[in-house]
């Protein structure tokens, strides 16, 4: 939803990676993928591992030269590894890079609260948190369980487990951490915002 709303503020086209990557699974994409793919990217997602760098830009690609983008894009999700920037930046100019971190328990409990549309795919969130520094009210729909936009019943996704959200924190470390001190994002300017750090590389 910060990425949407950044969108809107600067006119950028807001482009979840996450929110694509499900749509292909449910079969709502406005683009087709041959089935085999549809299935590895479920089976990883599933895992709670990363779909493969190719894979990810063959998606990015395709969304990025959609005709109704003009004056540039932002992305949630993207990019999470130094390999994944080093192909996009064969392609297209990185401008601005924004790593939100929040405390990891802090974090656990904000993904289990996270409720989306079954039908929109709208995102929600019915947990509330004011403790140690933070003061995160929840995204609630006005009515329990229901998408304010299409009326279509709100679910918690299938991979929003403690299990899985914990491999994906373990991906973080291991791979994501890894861009911002990397020679990829040498030439970037990278902004940590949650209380560690603000790194200038540019």
């Amino acid at each position: 939803r910060c990425v949407q709303e950044t969108g809107q503020d600067t006119g950028l086209s807001a482009i979840s990676t996450g929110d694509e990557l499900r749509k292909i699974v449910k079969g709502t994409s406005s683009f087709s993928y041959p089935k085999d793919l549809v299935d590895t990217i479920k089976e990883t997602m599933l895992a709670g591992k990363l779909v493969s760098d190719h894979i990810l830009l063959d998606i990015i690609r395709s969304q990025v030269q959609d005709p109704s983008i003009t004056k540039g894009v932002v992305f949630d999700g993207f990019p999470r590894t130094t390999n994944q920037l080093n192909l996009y930046k064969e392609h297209f100019p990185v401008h601005l890079v924004i790593n939100c971190l929040l405390k990891e328990d802090i974090l656990i409990e904000k993904l289990l609260g996270r409720r989306v549309c079954e039908n929109c795919s709208a995102n929600y969130n019915v947990c509330g948190i004011l403790r140690d520094g933070y003061d995160m009210e929840p995204l609630s729909s006005k009515k329990e369980g229901v998408c304010d936009k299409c009326g279509g019943k709100l679910v918690s996704r299938q991979d929003d487990t403690e299990e899985t959200i914990k491999a994906r924190l373990r991906e973080y470390e291991t791979k994501t951490c890894l861009l911002y001190t990397s020679d990829a994002a040498d030439d970037l300017l990278c902004v940590d915002l949650g209380g560690r750090r603000i790194i200038k590389k540019k």
